[in-house]
């Protein structure tokens, strides 16, 4: 990595809290897949009982999302008004979801184990610089950081990274992001072999 990032805090100004409180009872943030909302719990009952019709707003979503990827978790805001009517805020989706998805990963790596001694336990996976920018400017799309220039999203991004235990290099080359990928699949598929040699092992000390 050819520089570090620091922390960034960001913070939103009061202007645009403001005016996101003008005539509303109350607002509901949630994550929704793109163009998949349905009634099912917990979108049903989350928002009947607040008299929004789901059924409307199942239909109003998923139009307002129809050119996203199907499936995508979206950051949502439903903004209620006093009258029972509702706006939509739809932003890109999370931190963690663009970084996971840039490094061809799902999920976190698993938190370390004493099953593989000596073994060095992978990265969740790993991510370029350009990677680091192009997350930091889907996510300047979001309506809560839209006043906050690259540098900053960018250290945002490179923080969360690390957290998720990602490495961020100068460049990630296909060959390089199959190395990341097939170490951890491997440390991955041991890992599971040894939990399910405990578990046999354990089941037939019960017998």
């Amino acid at each position: 990595m050819s520089k570090k990032f620091g922390t960034a805090s960001l913070k939103t100004p009061r202007k645009f809290l403001a005016g996101k409180k003008k005539e509303l009872s109350s607002v509901i943030k949630t994550v929704l897949p793109a163009g998949m909302a349905a009634p099912a719990p917990p979108l049903g009952p989350m928002l009947g009982q607040r008299g929004i019709p789901i059924t409307s707003f199942c239909a109003d979503f998923n139009m307002k999302t129809a050119h996203f990827r199907q499936g995508i978790p979206l950051d949502v805001a439903i903004n209620i008004k006093k009258d029972r009517s509702f706006t939509l805020d739809i932003n890109v989706p999370s931190e963690e979801w663009l970084i996971l998805s840039a490094c061809g990963a799902t999920e976190p790596i698993r938190r370390p184990s004493k099953r593989q001694p000596g073994v060095d336990q992978p990265p969740t996976g790993a991510v370029s610089l350009k990677h680091i920018y192009h997350i930091a400017a889907t996510r300047q799309m979001h309506e809560q950081f839209k006043y906050h220039n690259l540098q900053e999203l960018s250290q945002l991004v490179a923080y969360k990274c690390k957290e998720l235990n990602v490495h961020v290099l100068d460049q990630v080359d296909q060959q390089t992001a199959d190395y990341y990928l097939n170490w951890r699949q491997t440390w991955e598929t041991e890992e599971d072999r040894l939990i399910q040699a405990e578990q046999e092992a354990l089941e037939s000390m019960r017998k």
